[in-house]
């Protein structure tokens, strides 16, 4: 497998695509917010000569490359929000918005997924079918996120294959992960009120006390992944906030707890969720206390198509070297709204090394001081370009 797009055929464009990621990287919008970073995208699309179509799920945008013959549909995603984070590293290019910052690297992919759009729209002669490029609001959420959004709006029913593009400073800059199947988990959460009987703290037995509900319903959930799930069976089930009270002599009426619940699979996944209610139940009747239990449905479990990965590795080798094509064994327990597209169509998402200790850039992902090494950018690109090249014209 010989790449048609060469690394320095990308470099030719870098500056343009370091500007890309600088400009969207000064203005980070967040999720179903993104209307300077959409019409940004709308507007360059344009420019490359793309029939663009706009407003999808708010704000996401599509743009359409068709070869000059008929044949498959390739689709390459990128999406566009940022986080609520306030940034904390300074560069000339530092977030102006109070706040919110790019701490995910979706300014990356969206400025990558630009760059492979610009120079696919030069050597449409060459393609042989049709290449949609899906700039995706969201992924950070609110819910339902974009991912799911874009997959109802019936935008991508004909696309025969689906790749991504995740930044990662897990990886050293000229590195991609690639999962040969499950990649990411998915990414349910809940709240629980518990609701019982307040009084003073020097008369326990005249209260209903939800502190003590908590407690034993804290413990007994951790026995559902120890005790109830197969140790070979990844899963997570966190308890990330737990609130009641704010006297010391008082016992409280209430108290809520938040978290999270990760699988990989789909019956351990409602498993869970099955059992946490039956615990629940049990130990608030036990004390004569209620509850309310509301499970907030996340994305599904990230799935890659496994010939699609063989496809991505490929590619990977011929372009940056086969040392420097990583398969993974372990996925991680993060989500991904990506998941939506893999349900429907084979595909896979990949990561991107973006880590350079020479240049002291090391944070992970959702860090304030997150940086990327701008030098991933243009083999992110050629990545895009490449893929798309060579399953159209198989």
């Amino acid at each position: 497998m010989s790449c048609p797009i060469s690394i320095d055929d990308i470099k030719t464009i870098e500056q343009d695509i370091i500007h890309y990621r600088r400009t969207i990287h000064l203005h980070p919008e967040t999720g179903f917010a993104e209307f300077k970073t959409s019409e940004m995208v709308a507007g360059l699309l344009e420019e490359f000569g793309l029939e663009v179509i706009k407003g999808i799920a708010k704000t996401g945008v599509i743009g359409i490359l068709k070869g000059q013959e008929q044949g498959k549909t390739i689709a390459l995603r990128a999406d566009m929000d940022a986080l609520n984070i306030q940034e904390e590293v300074q560069t000339e290019y530092t977030s102006r918005v109070d706040g919110k910052m790019h701490a995910c690297g979706h300014d990356a992919h969206t400025a990558m997924l630009l760059g492979a759009a610009k120079v696919l729209s030069t050597t449409r002669e060459k393609i042989k079918g049709t290449v949609k490029f899906v700039f995706q609001p969201a992924e950070e959420g609110p819910a339902p996120g974009g991912g799911s959004l874009i997959m109802a709006s019936g935008h991508l029913d004909d696309v025969d294959a689906v790749f991504a593009i995740h930044v990662n400073p897990i990886f050293e800059t000229g590195q991609i992960g690639i999962c040969k199947k499950e990649a990411m988990a998915s990414t349910d959460f809940f709240e629980i009120e518990l609701i019982g009987k307040g009084g003073h703290a020097a008369e326990p037995q005249t209260t209903i006390d939800p502190i003590i509900m908590a407690g034993q319903m804290l413990c007994a959930f951790q026995n559902i992944v120890s005790r109830e799930i197969n140790p070979v069976e990844p899963a997570v089930l966190s308890v990330c906030t737990i609130n009641g009270g704010n006297q010391f002599n008082a016992i409280p009426e209430k108290v809520t707890m938040t978290g999270t619940v990760r699988t990989l699979c789909e019956d351990t996944r409602e498993r869970i969720f099955r059992r946490m209610e039956e615990i629940i139940t049990h130990i608030a009747g036990m004390h004569n206390g209620r509850y309310v239990f509301d499970r907030k449905r996340g994305y599904p479990a990230l799935v890659n198509h496994e010939n699609m990965v063989e496809f991505v590795r490929g590619v990977g080798n011929d372009l940056l070297g086969e040392e420097k094509v990583i398969l993974l064994d372990k996925p991680t327990m993060g989500g991904e709204d990506f998941a939506y597209f893999l349900q429907k169509i084979p595909g896979a998402l990949f990561w991107l090394g973006c880590e350079n200790e020479a240049k002291g850039i090391t944070e992970m992902l959702h860090n304030p001081n997150f940086l990327m090494d701008e030098d991933a950018l243009i083999l992110g690109t050629a990545m895009h370009a490449n893929l798309a090249h060579h399953y159209l014209n198989a």
